[in-house]
């Protein structure tokens, strides 16, 4: 415990902490980031970013031990219950700090402990702007694990992972409507340079675009780009 004591009581480590996360390049590195420093600075045997899918069914986006977390997120889904489960659907923060003898999951927790070695679990929901990113779970293979000196430091870390992965996921939103404008540019030249030169409708001359990706194995917006620069379409 004194580990984490030192790890968690300087501010200039929750300044490093945050420098770290907010220096991922995407959401996939932040998530991946984010657990693996959790297992690694809190001391726990692991820790995992999940969703939940259109079908309400406990999507692991990053996990720290995937064998291990696999398993989790999979018993969970059978049982239709569990920490992450809870967290995400009522998005608030959960302890189980001995699943063996909880009574909240029965079914989850006898299996989970069956097949696993995880014995405690705490999860957040990470949330920034009213906008849910997802659960953060932590777990240790033993009982009580999850002090109140802890639980303080894992919640701290977690608003800090949510502020870096909401970063990375705009960075990332930003970059694919860059992508989807300048696609969406180009098309628009390829379409109106088809219609000229082939006397066509715009319906006809993106069935042109079309043919020629499908005939070519290649994306409709590379074959778009290659009419924009040299007026025709090419085998």
């Amino acid at each position: 415990m004194a580990a984490q004591q030192d790890a968690f009581g300087p501010a200039q480590a929750f300044a490093h902490l945050a420098r770290e996360l907010a220096e991922q390049p995407d959401a996939a590195a932040a998530a991946n980031r984010i657990v693996d420093m959790a297992s690694k600075v809190l001391g726990c045997a692991g820790a995992s970013l999940l969703r939940l899918t259109d079908k309400s069914k406990l999507q692991l986006v990053a996990g720290s031990d995937l064998d291990l977390l696999t398993i989790a997120a999979a018993t969970a889904n059978a049982h239709d219950s569990g920490v992450a489960k809870q967290v995400l659907q009522d998005r608030v923060v959960v302890l189980s700090n001995d699943l063996r003898a909880d009574p909240r999951w029965p079914a989850y927790t006898r299996e989970l402990t069956a097949r696993t070695s995880i014995r405690s679990a705490l999860g957040f929901y990470l949330h920034l702007d009213n906008v849910g990113l997802g659960a953060l779970t932590l777990y240790s293979d033993r009982v009580d694990f999850f002090t109140p000196e802890l639980r303080t430091a894992a919640g701290i870390y977690a608003d800090h992972g949510a502020i870096a992965l909401a970063r990375a996921m705009n960075h990332d939103e930003a970059a694919n409507l860059h992508i989807a404008l300048s696609s969406s540019r180009k098309i628009g030249i390829a379409l109106g340079i088809l219609m000229t030169t082939h006397h066509v409708s715009e319906k006809d001359a993106f069935a042109m675009l079309r043919v020629a990706s499908q005939h070519a194995h290649r994306k409709l917006r590379d074959i778009a780009a290659d009419v924009a620069m040299t007026g025709q379409i090419t085998d």
